[in-house]
């Protein structure tokens, strides 16, 4: 059993002062904290950043967009995958332990009698630490919704940006795209500026309706800026392909001149990025378009750089454990599933080796949380995954193995159980041909413990 570093000590303290698993949405605490500690004023500008899915992977690119352009960033997003460091970049460098819990103990002296949640906790900590360092931007990820998220406390942002809505976290957002949409545009007020993913029409109408009284100018995708993508196929072939010293462009992004507050490049010929599916063309599209419009001009070769150099774990990553090859996933709800499995359509790739018939296509080996609807993601995964090994979840509550089997062979597929990921990747590997193990971030946090 391996032996807690004095970091791991710290938080599993603070974890039992702050549950994790506590959520209490609302701005009352944070603000007032955020105020005894004075650092609100001295925080680079803020790009916000909300949605469903594709926060991180957009982050991901708009950071490297704008550091191959030379500017400092700061980055807090959530949750981590393997230490609590993750969440928080500092000019471009993970913060230290040290760092961290030097911000925390000054956060708890300033705490007084207003009893943060540990997100509320997690996001001053983030706050303290780009205050004391000099940065061009700050990069910020709402943890849950927008409007009562704790993130949302900032006075001033330079720009908020919505990736893709869909239904998730019902319980404490809304069971409609509608009401989930008005919480996350909630962040549009007090930004100088909004970018959007392209949207469920329902989604759209809210937030064009909320940039219209907020009086915030709103950039959208197929408005503003054009996707030029080719098939699946060729996005997923590219990205498979092992990538060359200069990499060809295999799509383009085109960003109407009469929106832009500059006068660069507006199309821009680009390489498949080295995050993988064609879903991760369209985050990396909304980064572009947003660095765009804050520099007043981008250098093509970097902005080519920027889409291979670009990295966010656990999102169609590829690793291999005791023999074992496998790709790794966070995705955790239908929207995020169906853009996954999309990767591993029929028509996605050529298969490197003559098909198995003995074996499954794709076993999926999953876990998800019990706060997660199990049939619609399922329903997704089944599109093309034929075998489900089901696991418990490692951390927090999560739905059982049994309950999991039961919705999987409703919508068609084989299914199994195992204890933990270990027994569900060892069987899934002798039994299917390429194996997916997906359903949370916690568990993917679990899987790159043990591979690393």
């Amino acid at each position: 059993m391996s032996t807690l570093s004095p970091f791991q000590i710290a938080m599993q303290t603070l974890e039992g002062d702050h549950p994790p698993e506590r959520i209490d949405l609302g701005l009352h605490r944070i603000t007032r904290v955020v105020e005894n500690l004075d650092c609100m004023q001295r925080i680079p500008p803020v790009i916000h950043v909300a949605g469903t899915n594709g926060k991180g992977s957009t982050i991901a690119f708009l950071r490297t967009l704008l550091e191959q352009h030379g500017k400092s960033v700061h980055v807090f997003t959530s949750p981590h995958l393997v230490s609590y460091c993750e969440r928080f970049v500092v000019a471009g460098r993970q913060a230290t332990e040290d760092a961290v819990l030097d911000a925390i103990a000054r956060i708890k002296a300033a705490e007084g009698g207003n009893q943060l949640t540990m997100f509320e906790l997690l996001t001053a900590t983030a706050f303290v630490l780009f205050a004391d360092v000099p940065a061009d931007f700050c990069l910020i990820e709402t943890g849950l919704g927008g409007r009562l998220d704790s993130t949302n406390c900032l006075p001033n942002k330079l720009c908020a940006i919505l990736t893709p809505i869909a239904l998730d976290h019902s319980e404490f957002l809304g069971d409609t795209i509608d009401a989930i949409a008005k919480e996350k545009a909630a962040i549009l007020d007090r930004a100088e500026v909004a970018f959007t993913a392209d949207q469920h029409p329902a989604a759209m109408s809210i937030i064009t309706g909320v940039a219209e009284q907020t009086s915030t100018p709103l950039y959208a995708e197929r408005r503003d800026w054009q996707l030029e993508l080719p098939a699946a196929a060729s996005v997923a072939g590219a990205q498979k392909a092992t990538l060359a010293a200069a990499p060809s462009p295999t799509w383009q992004v085109s960003i109407s001149p009469d929106r832009q507050d500059n006068a660069g490049v507006a199309a821009y010929r680009l390489p498949t990025p080295t995050l993988r599916g064609q879903h991760q063309c369209q985050n990396a599209a909304l980064a572009l378009a947003v660095a765009a419009f804050l520099l007043p001009m981008l250098d093509p070769d970097r902005v080519t750089q920027a889409m291979v150099g670009a990295h966010w774990p656990a999102r169609l990553q590829r690793l291999s454990f005791d023999g074992n090859a496998f790709w790794l996933d966070g995705a955790h709800n239908a929207h995020g599933a169906a853009q996954v499995i999309k990767y591993f359509a029929p028509s996605a790739h050529t298969p490197q080796q003559p098909a198995q018939p003995a074996k499954a296509r794709l076993a999926v080996v999953v876990a998800l949380g019990s706060n997660k609807p199990i049939a619609p993601f399922l329903q997704e995964l089944a599109t093309y995954a034929e075998l489900l090994v089901a696991i418990p979840m490692p951390t927090f509550a999560g739905h059982s193995p049994a309950a999991l089997c039961a919705a999987a062979e409703e919508c068609g597929m084989s299914t199994l159980v195992a204890t933990d990921w270990h027994q569900g990747l060892l069987i899934a590997s002798q039994m299917a041909q390429e194996v997916l193990i997906i359903g949370s971030l916690y568990l993917a946090g679990e899987v790159l413990k043990d591979c690393h």
